[in-house]
Formats: structure tokens, sequence, C-alpha cells
């Protein structure tokens, strides 16, 4: 990937039920997560799954402050 960004792909429909050539993705190896076939819905679901994943590395990343802070 170019950048270090975490991204969820999002497709309307299933297409994994569609023609061959639009099951092959080209993004999905650098991608965090995808949702599909939940239509115009998906866009919500990708946010909210983007919120649970910018809270975690928060998270973490006050987490290791907070260690690299008690080891001095």
């Amino acid at each position: 990937a170019a950048v270090n960004l975490p991204a969820i792909e999002v497709h309307i429909s299933n297409v994994h039920r569609r023609e061959d050539f639009r099951k092959e993705n080209k993004i999905a190896p650098v991608c965090t997560s995808s949702v599909v076939g939940f239509g115009p819905f998906g866009y919500h679901l990708a946010m909210m799954g983007m919120l649970q994943i910018m809270n975690e590395i928060k998270a973490s990343q006050e987490m290791q402050a907070q260690q690299a802070q008690a080891n001095k």
C-alpha cells in the first residue's frame, strides 16, 4: 500500500454472486476489511467499522505511550 492507513472496501451488490470478472479484486490485499452486498447501507456499516478500527488504533497508541512513560 502507498500509505499505512486503514481502508474498507464497499460493494453495494454481492460481487460473489455476479459475473466472474467482478470477483477479481485488486485492492482487497491492502484493505482492512470489506463490506459486500448490503446495498447503500454498506457505507454506514463501513463507517461504523472504521470508527471501531480508529478507536482501537488510538487506544493502542495511548497504551504504548503510557508504557513508555512508565519505563522512564
